[in-house]
């Protein structure tokens, strides 16, 4: 399966700007790829950038997977670790292109529990992503 991604580390949040078939394998493979643990430990937030991403083979199964990938990941994360400067929950931020991709980002949003320190939100703009992520 081809895929591309940048990370663009910021001061607040961290940015995945990613291209190509997006599926659950791919996302736990890339947050192992940047120490995903720490990121939740020391910043408030991350941005995806799928608006070159295909989502059309990203299932149930794929949501349920990285959910639980995370909340095993966010166990690992010491509530006397986190960043200096975050208030409130550690906030995920999905920026879509398209009608399709739009809807089901809207289900990732709404999928399953919600752990009290982690927030999801779909976004078809990209400035307005970037401000929620960093926002304390």
């Amino acid at each position: 399966m081809e895929y591309r991604y940048a990370v663009d580390r910021r001061s607040t949040h961290v940015e995945i700007e990613f291209a190509g078939r997006l599926v659950a394998d791919t996302i736990v493979a890339i947050l192992d790829d940047i120490s995903w643990h720490e990121i939740r430990a020391g910043k408030r937030g991350l941005l995806w950038d799928l608006r070159r991403a295909d989502l059309s083979a990203y299932r149930i199964e794929d949501m349920t997977r990285v959910r639980a990938y995370d909340e095993e990941g966010a166990s690992h994360v010491p509530a006397s670790v986190a960043s200096p400067g975050a208030a409130g929950p550690f906030r995920i931020a999905a920026v879509f292109r398209g009608d399709a991709n739009h809807l089901i980002l809207r289900l990732w949003q709404s999928s399953g529990e919600r752990p009290d320190d982690l927030e999801r939100r779909s976004f078809d703009d990209i400035e307005e992503a970037r401000r929620w992520v960093a926002a304390p």
